[in-house]
């Protein structure tokens, strides 16, 4: 995981989770800090989603079921949904 050096909660997010690996370090912007986790990632899989995103119920269930049914296929996606309060 990684972090563009946020001014809100999500450094603190990240330090109570023990489990979750993570770097807080200066960037050029959002689209550089996506780059630079990507660049880090390890694992066949890696999936992007912003600190204030949420995945849909069963999404990675469908990600898997994409991968499984197009072998070669090198990156899966989804549409979006914009959610605003009240």
């Amino acid at each position: 995981m990684r972090d563009g050096r946020s001014r809100d909660e999500t450094l603190d997010v990240l330090r109570a989770a023990s489990d979750v690996e993570w770097e807080s370090a200066p960037d050029k912007g959002q689209t550089d800090s996506i780059n630079q986790g990507l660049r880090i990632a390890r694992g066949e899989y890696v999936c992007h989603l912003c600190a204030d995103d949420v995945l849909e119920p069963n999404a990675l269930e469908l990600v898997a079921r994409a991968f499984a049914e197009n072998p070669d296929a090198d990156v899966v996606y989804g549409d979006g949904c914009f959610l605003e309060a009240g």
